[in-house]
């Protein structure tokens, strides 16, 4: 199980209530004391939210990490050595409003978001140690429509990966018309060496720099009829229609191929 970051617990409140909201999230902290100790970061913008920080502890223990969030974009990394956790997380909040022509306020229809999720998760070869990630996602309120994670481990632990394969994830909701819609969008990864009886340096590190984007909006219907030109917008002003992941470059071509 991915552990829950103790900073969500003490330091949102009230702010995260706010219809837009974007909230960075990290947390390193040394299993022995001996070194700077522990790391607790939040920070809550309406705009870009980012926090890097690192922690040392007892018996050569390190770690670091990285949060970085926009509405539609949250990239995280962070690593661990020795016996430590580092957890980083982002949420994005906002508020959708779904119309088309001719389409009343108020009626009910149905579409489809997804959301995409790419990186790596790496464990070494020593200690007790595990990599994860975990996604929650909701838009309309209520339980969350998409929740997904898995975990790497070591091979003192198995050696195996267990939970969801990383990639695209997409959920159906009910919605109406006109109306504002709230979304919420979480994505939390976390790393944690301990050492255990064999000798060595235990690590665990996730690399989801280019980790979770927004991969858009489609099949707007009403009683599964497709709704022509529905026009989508958001308290924030981010346009949620199209996917936010980036398009792959070609590449170049072979100087031995032909043309």
């Amino acid at each position: 199980m991915l552990w829950v970051l103790p900073v969500v617990i003490a330091g949102q409140g009230a702010a995260a209530q706010a219809s837009t909201l974007n909230t960075a999230q990290l947390f390193v902290s040394p299993n022995f004391s001996g070194g700077s100790g522990p790391y607790q970061g939040l920070d809550n913008e309406n705009g870009v939210a980012s926090l890097s920080g690192s922690a040392t502890g007892g018996f050569d223990s390190s770690g670091a990490g990285t949060s970085l969030v926009n509405w539609g974009v949250i990239k995280l990394s962070g690593d661990a050595a020795g016996s430590l956790n580092t957890i980083a997380g982002g949420i994005f909040r906002d508020e959708l409003t779904i119309t088309a022509p001719g389409v009343a306020t108020g009626t009910l229809g149905s579409l489809t978001f997804s959301l995409i999720v790419d990186g790596n998760l790496d464990v070494g070869a020593v200690g007790s140690s595990a990599a994860g990630w975990q996604l929650q996602a909701d838009l309309g309120g209520g339980a969350f429509d998409i929740n997904a994670g898995g975990r790497q481990y070591a091979p003192g632990l198995g050696g195996a990966y267990v939970g969801t394969p990383l990639g695209s994830f997409s959920a159906t909701v009910n919605f109406q018309f006109g109306f504002a819609a709230p979304l919420d969008v979480e994505l939390t990864a976390s790393a944690q060496a301990a050492y255990d009886s064999r000798p060595g340096m235990p690590t665990a590190s996730f690399d989801l720099a280019h980790s979770l984007y927004w991969g858009g909006i489609g099949n707007i219907s009403i009683n599964v009829t497709a709704v022509a030109g529905a026009v989508v917008s958001s308290a924030s002003g981010t346009d949620y229609i199209g996917s936010f992941a980036p398009v792959p470059e070609p590449a170049a071509p072979h100087s031995g191929w032909p043309g």
